[in-house]
């Protein structure tokens, strides 16, 4: 089964030399201001060391809540990798997945009962399609210490159907084209650890991937980790891009299709969805 996946192989991009040798002078720095930077990059690599070093050493750092945590430790690294890319737009603390909520209402009367999507703690959209994709969500599960096991198990969940919801609305406005080997990506938070995954269909199923794992620094002690959590996000960047590039191109491909005179009824699918099935009601104690 794993041989008839698509790609989703997930490679931590390297730092330059010059880079490793800046995220160095900064851990070692006794004031972060005695350091210069010359380039953008090394701009925002200051800043994100100069946030971590507040959120590592802000009283009861470690006893915070999960609106806390997503700002100290979590945003940072959003932000020092891909919030400055123009192509994108990211939403934080529980945007509505727009994608859920077209699979809930439809075939249903919106004037007599309308449903909401999923509210995602990280949505990062891409504006350049007419119908706005959603690239990849994030969640955050819960502050610190750390939640419980079966919060972190219902956000993996939550993770899973929400990506799954986006790969499904992917096909529907492909519809024409071949999007079977799309993948959708994702990350969780638990803790002190940003969990990169991959959904993607095969054999008539979903399949949510753990692709990666990283850890965020707690301490002085080990702030290097700020170099893995960083290169982390840039590799996540690199999948949304690999994503991006893949719906243009797919799109592109439908419009040339639709240009050239083909009758609608003869735009067959060229994959099935793998069926959805609803959550069970809970039952009543």
């Amino acid at each position: 089964m794993r041989r008839s996946l698509p790609n989703v192989s997930f490679d931590l991009p390297s730092l330059s030399d010059g880079q490793d040798k800046f995220f160095d002078e900064l851990f070692a720095a006794e004031d972060l201001q005695d350091i210069r930077a010359s380039t953008p990059e090394q701009r925002t690599v200051k800043k994100l060391v100069y946030r971590i070093n507040d959120a590592i050493n802000c009283p009861n750092k470690d006893v915070i809540s999960e609106y806390e945590h997503t700002m100290r430790n979590v945003i940072p690294f959003i932000d020092a990798s891909i919030r400055d890319v123009p192509d994108y737009v990211i939403q934080y603390f529980e945007s509505t997945l727009r994608a859920t909520a077209i699979r809930r209402n439809s075939g249903g009367d919106p004037t007599e009962r309308a449903r909401m999507g999923y509210r995602v703690d990280v949505l990062i959209k891409f504006n350049g399609l007419h119908w706005s994709p959603d690239l990849g969500c994030g969640e955050v599960s819960g502050g610190l210490p750390r939640c419980t096991s079966a919060k972190e198990w219902m956000d993996t969940l939550k993770l899973g159907w929400e990506l799954r919801d986006v790969w499904v609305l992917t096909q529907d406005q492909l519809n024409g084209v071949d999007a079977s080997a799309l993948v959708v990506w994702g990350f969780t938070v638990v803790a002190r650890t940003i969990r990169i995954y991959a959904l993607t269909a095969a054999g008539g199923l979903f399949h949510l991937i753990l692709a990666y794992e990283a850890p965020i620094p707690s301490s002085r002690w080990d702030l290097c980790n700020t170099k893995i959590a960083y290169c982390t996000m840039l590799g996540f960047l690199q999948k949304l891009d690999a994503t991006k590039k893949m719906l243009i191109n797919l799109n592109s491909e439908r419009t040339k299709i639709l240009c050239t005179g083909v009758k609608r009824k003869k735009m067959s699918a060229l994959f099935c969805s793998p069926p959805i099935t609803g959550s069970p009601a809970k039952k009543k104690k």
